[in-house]
């Protein structure tokens, strides 16, 4: 039985000349779309997109609370923003649609729904939000917004006006990378989160963050079967009334129809694995954090050089553009890129707006690390990023391009990549702080960066991919970790063929 973050990562480590051979079932791929048929279905408008803006002007940006009313032009910009088709390609059986968030394997577990209260144009209750046909299904009717701000941790003080709530779909991944799936489940969640924190800081809202919530009140309020699919992560926008107290906070289980909505197959292949590390993480009504703070790594720079700021907020495609470009491409060829736009990319994630993780122990628990290969006036080898000192440091120097191929299961194209940023957790520290419910705590951060490496990658012009997929042992020796420090999350940034 799993118990903690650190055991779930081993156990599903990918090691060379052990995988096997995994054949995948055609016939019983998983649907790519939620819908429930007979509900209620509300067409979103033509979206209204937001002004151009330098993709660093909004990373890191505080919304504040605003008079203004929001209505259902702005919950159509804001899931355009967060979570929409911006691609199409035609296969054998039809077309397949692209996203505007990043998927391992592009197989999109990731699922949206909103409780709304108090909106021009739409009705209180919580929906679903239908990607394909950008609109919402209604599942349920009246004011939850009590519920929502009282089953997070810590609780609301203020009552949200609106919540959204991610979830994931555990065999739309599974399908393809079985127990190892619940990695690409965190990371692609925190993949569609920052798109949405992006859109909110666009417009200025302010917004609450929370990956601690009651497990099973939220997902019998979603109407969720948690052996098919889990809540995973909430961000509430507050109103301006203080939270009740001793509201009745009860509500009515939904329907086998709508439960059953999850089952995206004929034949669900259970992975146990996914299962006991996602339940090792239910929030304990009395959790307490450790108050023994994480211990710094080992690996750390002889010398600090500070990231030179950026005046120059026009460099690059604005925002939103550069998220409807955004593509995983992989197609590097072997040029340096430039030291401005280097430090343009430290510039926004070091700029990346707070985690869950405690600021104190974030540059402990989640360490950010790149290997630059060729980037112009940077000396290659492997570096340790500080974001909040806004500082980078060396800490060996090497070509290590080739070597970083062959750990990610000889994906030769990775050879010309310029740089590989690493996002790596001491999982024995983060267990003793979190508990089990660390791991998405740390997973979802490396999602969020991993996105906001994508967008800003494609800001500059540079291609941009993430790799999930790489020999455990094979990638810590390479990097030089200790024994209990793994690698979460590999992102390639390079120059591309035109």
């Amino acid at each position: 039985m799993i118990k903690c973050s650190k055991d779930y990562h081993d156990i599903t480590s990918y090691k060379r000349n052990s995988l096997g051979d995994h054949q995948l079932d055609w016939q019983n791929q998983p649907l790519l779309f939620k819908t429930y048929e007979g509900l209620e279905n509300v067409p979103l408008p033509v979206t209204r997109m937001p002004s151009p803006v330098p993709l660093k002007a909004i990373t890191g940006k505080k919304g504040a609370e605003s008079d203004f009313k929001l209505d259902i032009n702005d919950i159509s910009t804001i899931l355009n923003l967060t979570y929409s088709i911006i691609a199409r390609a035609r296969h054998s059986n039809g077309f397949f649609y692209y996203r505007s968030a990043a998927s391992a394997g592009a197989l999109y577990p990731v699922e949206i729904y909103l409780m709304i209260r108090g909106l021009d144009d739409l009705g209180d209750g919580l929906y679903h939000f239908n990607i394909i046909n950008h609109s919402l299904t209604r599942l349920r009717k009246g004011d939850y917004s009590i519920l929502a701000g009282d089953i997070i941790f810590p609780k609301s003080i203020k009552r949200p006006l609106i919540s959204f709530m991610f979830s994931s779909i555990f065999f739309r991944s599974s399908w393809k990378y079985r127990d190892r799936a619940y990695r690409y489940h965190l990371l692609d969640t925190g993949h569609v989160l920052e798109n949405l924190i992006l859109a909110l800081n666009s417009l200025s809202i302010l917004f609450e963050l929370n990956y601690d919530f009651e497990d099973n009140k939220l997902n019998k309020f979603l109407g969720l079967d948690d052996f098919h699919e889990a809540g995973l992560a909430m961000v509430n926008i507050p109103g301006k009334e203080n939270m009740p107290d001793g509201a009745d906070l009860s509500v009515d289980t939904l329907s086998v129809e709508i439960t059953n909505a999850s089952i995206m197959s004929q034949k669900v292949i259970d992975y146990p694995a996914i299962r006991e590390i996602h339940e090792a993480g239910n929030m304990p009504f009395d959790r307490k954090l450790s108050e023994i703070p994480p211990s710094l790594s080992p690996l750390q720079p002889d010398k600090w050089e500070l990231i030179k700021n950026i005046d120059n907020l026009q460099t690059g495609i604005p925002y939103p553009e550069c998220l409807l470009k955004r593509r995983s491409k992989r197609n590097f060829i072997n040029k340096k890129i430039a030291s401005e736009d280097f430090m343009h990319i430290l510039n926004v994630i070091t700029n990346c707006s707070e985690t869950d993780i405690n600021k104190e122990d974030e540059l402990n628990l989640l360490q950010t690390m790149f290997f630059a290969e060729k980037v112009k006036d940077i000396f290659p080898g492997l570096y340790s990023l500080d974001k909040h000192g806004r500082k980078f440091g060396i800490l060996k120097s090497g070509i290590f391009n080739e070597k970083i191929a062959n750990t990610c299961l000889n994906q030769e194209w990775l050879k010309n990549a310029g740089l590989h940023f690493l996002l790596i957790c001491d999982l024995n520290d983060l267990d003793k702080k979190y508990g089990p419910r660390g791991y998405r705590h740390a997973m979802m951060n490396a999602g969020r960066i991993g996105q906001l490496l994508y967008i800003t990658a494609t800001s500059l012009g540079l291609g941009c991919c993430g790799i999930g997929a790489f020999y455990d042992d094979e990638a810590m020796d390479l990097i030089g970790l200790d024994k209990d420090s793994r690698l979460l999350y590999l992102v390639a940034v390079g120059k591309i063929k035109s």
